[in-house]
């Protein structure tokens, strides 16, 4: 009589097979998880149809058969749990300012706040002061967002609609919305329209400091400190190339780099090396990054229908604005070199420098 052996190694592959089986199908904490063949694309929830209207279901509950409306150019976020966020947006020359919610793991969209209906003015409330009935204008067209370190989301600008105005225009004040709250705050910056802003000096901040009111501005960061940085965009008939960091605690912006006129030229240098006098021009539509150094990249961008693909690479000041986990590594000739140089760095960036 043969007697067959205990294999442990073919045990565990079976048992190994069993368990990723499962989890195809749920996640860790008994969540559903979508399978999905790596390398491949899948339709997870709206229409396919042009244009949709969306389905607002009711306000604060998730609902399979919910969805946002077809939108270009909303806001977007994710919170610290996971969870997609997405505000106003344009459809048909018409801006919305509803404020949804979604949850990747029961793939259901939640209505959170706002109105189903388009083109609703801002209602602002007291600055500084959150409130049930606070709401920002509805509005779209490359509006700047950022997460702040506590998960709250903040948007700022974009083309919409202020507290009274009854077209579409540019916007430049600043909002936090509180998800544990579910309520809005008006942080910053004037609730009238096209305002030409207040830059101040350079590199000094103060409560009067404020953006110009733009759109298109969406080469944004945050740093290590969770604070917020902004370059450019469209502003009232012109182009802009200011660079501004607000900081979070303070409740203050600083115009650290760039002009406080419009329309301003590129001046590119010497590529690879830093200067003074290098500068990057007036664009909308640019993208940014923020590297483990600190350093901020921006690239690309429109100007006068001009398309471009420079990339720029941005060295804060700590002498202008404070810096947590900032790596300053310059050599004699100004040029940066990641980390790769030897000796001890004898440059320091100056405000302005590329």
């Amino acid at each position: 009589m043969s007697i067959k052996r205990y294999n442990p190694l073919r045990f565990t592959w079976h048992f190994t097979f069993f368990i990723l089986f499962l989890s195809s199908f749920w996640g860790v904490g008994g969540g559903v998880v979508f399978s999905q063949t790596p390398g491949e694309w899948t339709w997870m929830n709206g229409n396919n149809t042009n244009n949709p209207p969306g389905v607002f279901g009711t306000q604060g509950v998730p609902n399979a058969a919910n969805t946002p409306p077809g939108l270009y150019e909303p806001c977007e976020w994710k919170d610290n749990n996971g969870n997609f966020w997405l505000f106003g947006g344009e459809q048909n020359s018409d801006v919305y300012s509803a404020l949804w919610k979604y949850n990747p793991v029961t793939n259901q969209w939640t209505w959170m706040k706002g109105s189903f209906n388009v083109n609703q003015t801002g209602v602002y409330g007291t600055q500084g002061v959150p409130s049930p009935a606070n709401l920002p204008g509805a509005r779209g067209f490359g509006t700047t967002t950022w997460t702040d370190l506590a998960g709250n989301l903040w948007l700022f600008g974009g083309y919409g609609f202020d507290a009274v105005s009854s077209v579409l225009v540019q916007l430049n004040d600043l909002w936090k919305y509180d998800i544990a709250i579910n309520q809005w705050t008006w942080m910053k910056g004037p609730n009238i329209v096209n305002d030409p802003g207040n830059y101040g000096t350079k590199c000094v901040p103060a409560n009067s400091n404020v953006p110009p009111s733009k759109t298109e501005n969406r080469a944004r960061v945050r740093d290590a400190c969770g604070n917020f940085w902004n370059f450019g965009g469209s502003g009232t008939g012109a182009f802009i190339n200011d660079l501004w960091h607000y900081n979070v605690s303070t409740n203050q912006w600083i115009w650290v780099s760039g002009d406080n006129v419009p329309n301003q030229a590129t001046v590119f240098g010497t590529k690879g090396v830093s200067n003074p006098a290098n500068k990057l021009g007036a664009k909308m539509g640019s993208i940014a990054w923020i590297d483990n150094n600190g350093y901020i990249w921006i690239f690309g961008g429109l100007n006068v229908g001009n398309k471009y693909n420079d990339l720029f690479r941005y060295v804060p000041d700590p002498a202008c604005v404070p810096i947590c986990n900032f790596n300053i590594n310059i050599i004699s000739s100004g040029i940066l070199c990641n980390g790769q140089c030897s000796g001890t760095a004898t440059v320091t960036p100056t405000s302005g420098t590329a």
